[in-house]
């Protein structure tokens, strides 16, 4: 898959990601035209000076570590050279949806379908759902979502200028990682190790065509 291919892919699993997720944050840094993204749990890493905390090791390498940690301060101090890749907002996933809707003919359907969105047992944009319909309609809601996405995405980076032809991905060496915090206990002498695991930076932009 080329470079554009998989800029591509990162930017539409960024823009699909929920409104409200703490997990991962996805970003665009204009001084190195680099996309990167920020996990919840890289936050474990630094103390409250937004520093690498005593007694912390990972599986990163030192170059990763110190790009990442450089990254997560520029996000706090708000650095205008990092742009926050815009997610598909709630109210526009609303709109998308009911435009789904309005093509299906099967009035069971389209109430099945409204009854689980409204009850939240699966989300249109979650990856696991599955629209028990004809092909041509799995199809027409795919590519409504694509085209949406794409048209966003194309507005965020023509209004920055952002030729990704000229961009690349920070990706970190591993496809999951894991930090260790030593924990020092002076009553009983000892010191314990806690280790938090990440889905570090899944490749999964990768993998679409």
């Amino acid at each position: 898959m080329s470079l554009i291919s998989q800029i591509s892919n990162w930017l539409l699993a960024a823009y699909y990601q929920a409104p409200n997720s703490l997990t991962e944050s996805f970003y665009y840094d204009k001084t190195k035209n680099i996309f990167f993204s920020v996990l919840f749990t890289d936050y474990f890493m630094l103390n409250e000076k937004l520093e690498l905390a005593e007694g912390v090791e990972t599986s990163y390498s030192n170059i990763e570590l110190n790009s990442l940690v450089s990254y997560m301060q520029r996000i706090d101090r708000k650095d205008s050279d990092l742009l926050v890749i815009p997610r598909l907002s709630a109210e526009k996933r609303k709109i998308i949806f009911n435009e789904f809707i309005e093509t299906i003919s099967d009035v069971h359907e389209v109430e099945k379908l409204l009854k689980q969105s409204e009850e939240g047992i699966r989300s249109p944009f979650h990856k696991s759902f599955e629209i028990e319909s004809s092909e041509e309609n799995i199809n027409v809601w795919e590519d409504m979502k694509l085209q949406i996405a794409q048209r966003e995405i194309s507005s965020f980076l023509k209004s920055y200028s952002i030729d990704i032809s000229k961009c690349s991905i920070f990706e970190f060496s591993e496809v999951s990682g894991t930090i260790t915090i030593e924990v020092d206990k002076p009553k009983v002498k000892k010191t314990e190790s806690s280790q938090v695991s990440q889905p570090k930076k899944k490749k999964w932009w990768k993998m679409r065509d």
